[in-house]
């Protein structure tokens, strides 16, 4: 009896352990990966390099049809959360009615800062950085566009960006981690 017991526990164990938050989905056309790869995405709308992970295996399933079940190996604060009410994201009245730094897709210009650095996210639309530069007149900020987002957050020391909530219009889920690092990832089934 107790034999069997431990045996339930471990399988219970387990099924937690699979089936907790830092489960991720990476979405691939191919169907033989072993391990994940840290690259560039090849579309408009990317925020920098690594691998790109889902909450969801839906949203997954929009870059590819075999869905990867993988985990992570990162502490929450090594992670830089990026969501329209987070601390960290200003967004300018002016400029949020309507008005998207991507094509096709709209998202909204806003300012993302990280341990005190100000980076107005505009895509360099001159419009955008005039006006975020006239309302924080007394703030040093550096202009990037969506991909630059992975890059400064890497370089502020962060090893992954949750990036959630921008992507007005999208039906369905929306979120992304971008882990920088491959080796912070590990691939433990397929759905």
């Amino acid at each position: 009896m107790i034999h069997f017991h431990n045996i339930l526990i471990e399988s219970l164990k387990n099924f937690v352990d699979l089936h907790s938050k830092d489960i991720w989905y990476h979405g691939s056309d191919q169907d033989d990966l072993e391990s994940l790869q840290s690259g560039y995405p090849p579309y408009e709308g990317g925020i920098g390099g690594g691998v790109y992970l889902a909450g969801d295996i839906e949203h997954a399933k929009i870059y590819g049809k075999y869905i990867y079940e993988v985990r992570i190996d990162l502490k929450e604060e090594e992670i830089f959360y990026l969501t329209p009410d987070s601390d960290n994201v200003l967004f300018i009245d002016e400029l949020s009615d309507g008005h998207s730094i991507l094509t096709g897709e709209r998202i909204e210009p806003f300012i993302m800062i990280i341990k005190n650095q100000w980076h107005g996210v505009t895509n360099n639309i001159d419009d955008y950085n005039e006006a975020i530069q006239k309302e924080y007149s007394n703030k040093d900020i550096t202009f990037i566009d969506l991909e630059g987002i992975g890059a400064e957050v890497r370089e502020a020391g962060y090893k992954a960006v949750f990036f959630d909530g921008f992507r007005g219009g999208a039906s369905g889920p929306q979120d992304e981690l971008l882990v920088f690092d491959a080796n912070d990832i590990k691939i433990i089934g397929m759905q």
